[in-house]
C-alpha cells in the first residue's frame, strides 16, 4: 500500500522479496507526485521524505535494502523544512 500526504491510498502489487530500493525504482517514479523520493545515481532517497514499512522507519530497518513480503504497507511522508 502506497500513501502519500493528501491522503491518497493506492494498493501496488509486487513481487515478494523486492527491496524498498527497487520498489522505488520500478513503482514509485512512475507517480508523478513522488518523483522527489530518489536521486542520483546509485539511487539514494532525498532528504524529503521518510518512508515507513508496517509502521517502522526503514532506517531502522535495513534501509533501502528493507525486503517487502506479501501484505507489507508501504508510507511516504514528505518532509517540509523550514527556517
Amino acid at each position: 500500500m502506497l500513501g502519500d500526504a493528501r491522503e491518497k491510498k493506492r494498493e501496488i502489487a509486487v513481487e515478494d522479496g523486492i527491496s524498498i530500493r527497487e520498489f522505488l525504482q520500478k513503482t514509485v517514479m512512475a507517480h508523478r507526485g513522488l518523483v522527489d523520493v530518489v536521486a542520483g545515481e546509485p539511487p539514494r532517497l532525498t532528504s524529503n521524505v521518510i518512508i515507513l514499512v508496517n509502521g517502522r522507519e526503514i532506517g531502522v530497518l535495513a534501509g533501502l535494502e528493507t525486503i517487502l513480503q506479501d501484505g507489507d504497507e508501504v508510507t511516504i511522508i514528505p518532509v517540509s523544512h523550514g527556517g
